[in-house]
């Protein structure tokens, strides 16, 4: 058959494979998401053949799970066992991990933990936030080590974000002596000697966040106040109308959200939104407690029974109060009790205890179109969860002494 005729049939089958690109509009927008259902999609099908229209060689035509994901001609490459490929071409499990049934599995970064409670990561390094004080490793040589301690004999805050880093330093609410309140501390990632300094004075301390030259320390009194961490600018309180009783908030981008479940009265309760500078916040929905933001809308995870949440989403500029539901709501979308959640261009991830078996579950955004997906499941008590950009990480705080644990899975 000549280069012509090869060609026709190639951009025919791309067009019966492609339906919805083949009819002038663009194809739709889905985020990349884990494989989990023993299935390849059609893209992930037409990709891993090699096949492209006007190719000079028609595609292999390859038996599931096998598959031709470097364009050699060859079905040599099982998406069900590949850590390169696992799923899908090109989805690599990374450093330590297996592929097993299409779904690549979790990775021990840190172990034998007692109170682990919290992490960040930046480029090179994790922090793990434990009793005695945060411990750190390098995200290429964290292979289950135990890490390396930044302080020691310190009593930390329980919290899921009580500890933030940026490309130097490590942050984090503790405190030396019990009763005492917990102040901010600062230490190098590289070391400080075992001797951190004291960047606030003490408060009850519940959550940090950071971005840029701001860190923002959420009181549970209410008080949220931002401190510049290159002392460029004195310590600032935002005098909020409304005093949230939970401690739960995330900022980006300028802006920051937070829960208040204050029932006193029904004008408190719920989820709100502002920017750092904004003194009066605007209630996006009527209740919530975890939240997360990406892409201009927040998240935010509500009761449905004692044992499973929902969750919703609010656009910034508003929902009416409610907001809309993502992914379903109870046993049917495998949403137990709701730890951490957070939010990026790849998805919405979030920890959840259903009974004594915790989980890691994805969702695509904008509104969850395939419903949640697990990407770990029989988790010891997870309680918080960050991301890069190829990587889901998370803490298991343990259900005993040293059974606590930092994780990584591929996105």
């Amino acid at each position: 058959m000549s280069r012509l005729g090869r060609t026709l049939v190639v951009s025919l089958n791309a067009c019966i494979a492609f339906s919805l690109a083949c009819t002038g509009d663009d194809p739709v927008f889905s985020p990349s998401q884990p494989a989990d259902d023993g299935g390849v999609s059609t893209v992930d099908a037409n990709v891993s053949s090699g096949g492209e229209a006007g190719a000079d060689a028609a595609a292999p035509v390859c038996q599931e799970p096998l598959a031709d994901c470097n364009d050699d001609g060859v079905c040599d490459t099982s998406l069900d066992v590949d850590p390169k490929h696992c799923g899908r071409c090109n989805h690599d499990c990374g450093p330590g991990s297996a592929c097993v049934g299409r779904k690549c599995q979790p990775v021990t970064l840190m172990d034998n933990l007692t109170g682990a409670v919290s992490l960040a990561v930046n480029q090179t390094a994790l922090v793990v936030l434990a009793d005695g004080g945060p411990k750190v490793c390098a995200k290429t040589g964290c292979n289950g080590v135990s890490g390396t301690s930044l302080a020691t004999q310190e009593l930390v805050a329980n919290g899921p974000h009580a500890v933030y880093i940026n490309e130097q330093d490590a942050f984090w609410l503790g405190r030396t002596t019990a009763g005492a309140r917990y102040e901010l501390r600062r230490c190098a990632i590289a070391g400080c000697g075992l001797s951190p300094s004291v960047i606030d004075d003490e408060q009850l301390g519940a959550e940090l966040r950071g971005e840029g030259n701001r860190l923002l320390r959420y009181d549970p009194t209410g008080e949220l106040s931002a401190i510049f961490i290159d002392g460029s600018s004195p310590k600032a309180y935002f005098p909020l109308a409304t005093r949230p009783s939970s401690s739960r908030f995330v900022v980006g981008g300028g802006k920051m959200a937070f829960s208040c479940l204050d029932g006193s009265t029904s004008e408190n309760r719920g989820v709100w939104f502002g920017a750092f500078a904004n003194a009066s916040p605007t209630r996006l929905m009527n209740d919530g407690h975890v939240v997360a933001m990406h892409g201009g809308v927040v998240y935010a995870s509500r009761p449905v029974d004692g044992t499973h949440e929902a969750i919703h989403a609010c656009a910034a500029g508003g929902c009416g109060g409610v907001g809309a539901n993502v992914g379903g709501t109870g046993p049917g979308a495998g949403t137990g009790t709701i730890t951490d959640m957070t939010a990026d261009a790849s998805g919405l991830y979030w920890l959840e205890n259903l009974g004594s078996a915790g989980r890691v579950m994805f969702c695509g955004l904008p509104d969850c179109p395939d419903g949640p997906k697990p990407l770990a499941v029989s988790q010891d008590k997870p309680t918080s969860i960050t991301t890069d950009a190829s990587f889901v990480y998370w803490v298991n705080a343990g259900s005993g002494p040293s059974n606590g644990a930092a994780l990584r899975v591929a996105k």
